[in-house]
């Protein structure tokens, strides 16, 4: 599976992958990530998407202007997404401690603006 960055519904094309308003959601929560509150983080920007009819890029700004919009919590926008982040369900089953490193879903380039991968929309395409 590659990283490629993908910000138009061409370019998913090109890839033969889903436009944001093809994708199955199950309430607030989309594909395989792993982890319910992944699952969450994928969806509100799968919403994001939604919202702009297709995929494009994006800045934080942008994103945070919809949390709000939303009422949701913007700290937890990338959750999952980016990043490492800790798994407290593998200190339970196996009583240690497991940091997650998160596959590249997100790409951000030099002029500050953010783009999701192939590998974002295959995640949400899969249920």
């Amino acid at each position: 599976m590659t990283t490629q960055e993908v910000w138009s519904n061409s370019d998913a094309a090109a890839l033969k992958l889903s436009t944001p308003l093809q994708i199955e959601m199950r309430g607030l929560a989309v594909g395989r990530f792993g982890k319910h509150e992944v699952e969450v983080a994928a969806a509100k920007l799968l919403l994001f998407f939604r919202s702009r009819g297709e995929w494009t890029r994006f800045t934080i700004r942008e994103l945070v202007e919809f949390y709000n919009s939303q009422g949701w919590d913007p700290d937890l926008m990338f959750f999952g997404l980016s990043g490492v982040w800790y798994d407290d369900a593998s200190l339970k089953q196996a009583n240690r401690e497991e940091w997650t490193d998160a596959p590249p879903y997100l790409v951000l380039f030099t002029d500050g603006r953010y783009a999701i991968t192939e590998k974002f929309i295959r995640a949400c395409m899969e249920l």
